[in-house]
């Protein structure tokens, strides 16, 4: 007798099953490509930046080794800028890019803090600065030497120091003079008794007040910018601190032994000197 066969058919892989896997695969390999070009992009990105930080830090040792060089070597009076009043120099490069220098005088804001090993009277300075903050001012140094630049201090600041030694002195008075005389020219030394005695102070106090001022100013900001030929803004902006003596004068004396008298203390961005005012002319 002839088996009967049987109707059921084959076990047969079914192709339904392995669209699921081959999607999976698919979604792996998105995936691990995905990472593959962030890691990419990053090490690029990471790559950009060290060439930006290694030009701009370049860049920046430049103008400072620029400025250093003229304002530790110029045997002549620096240029005033007609626009800003500021001293400073241009220099123009064979292909077109200009660096723009400029000084500005940063002594004219009082120091908050003044250490006693500080040449000017700090006990007078401090007192003075506690005078204004009390009256509500905001602006003070933070850096520098201790004495107040006669030729940049705002009104606020004159008339303060007087005081800081008397309270009944006519601080006002000072400072009104003061302003009106910087309105006539750069005050000189031989200018200073005659100013500071409308404050009616005995003469001991008045020693102790001119102490506190600096006719000749030694602390300075210094902002350097380049500029593309066909561009106003400009590419870059550095700011620096300098102490040392520029000569203003056509009689000044010049500093001597070259680069002793001046020293860039600091160098940077402008935003790290956000404390140090940059107008060429005071604030009332």
């Amino acid at each position: 007798m002839t088996p009967r066969r049987s109707l059921r058919q084959p076990n047969v892989p079914r192709r339904a099953f392995a669209l699921p896997l081959v999607m999976l695969v698919l979604l792996v390999a998105a995936i691990a490509l995905n990472i593959a070009l962030q890691r990419q992009g990053l090490n690029r990105l990471a790559t950009t930046r060290q060439m930006n930080g290694y030009e701009v830090h370049h860049l920046q040792a430049g103008l400072r080794e620029l400025v250093e060089f003229w304002t530790t070597t110029f045997r002549r009076n620096p240029e005033i800028d007609p626009a800003s009043g500021q001293l400073g120099f241009d220099l123009t490069f064979n292909d077109g890019t200009r660096v723009e220098v400029r000084f500005t005088d940063a002594q004219g804001e009082l120091k908050f803090e003044n250490s006693p090993s500080d040449p000017a009277p700090a006990v007078i300075l401090n007192a003075a600065a506690d005078l204004l903050a009390a009256e509500g001012n905001t602006r003070f140094r933070t850096r520098g030497p201790g004495r107040v630049s006669i030729q940049s201090a705002p009104l606020n600041v004159l008339a303060a120091i007087p005081r800081a030694i008397k309270p009944d002195a006519d601080g006002n008075a000072f400072a009104n003079d003061v302003l009106a005389a910087r309105e006539r020219g750069r005050i000189k030394q031989a200018d200073l008794r005659d100013l500071t005695r409308v404050t009616g102070l005995a003469d001991v106090e008045l020693h102790r007040l001119e102490a506190c001022i600096a006719v000749e100013p030694n602390y300075w900001r210094i902002d350097a910018k380049a500029f593309a030929p066909t561009r106003s803004q400009p590419l870059w902006h550095q700011v620096g601190l300098a102490m040392g003596v520029i000569r203003i004068e056509p009689n000044q004396a010049a500093p001597s032994g070259g680069r002793a008298g001046w020293a860039i203390l600091a160098w940077g961005t402008p935003e790290e000197f956000a404390d140090v005012r940059s107008t060429a002319t005071p604030e009332p």
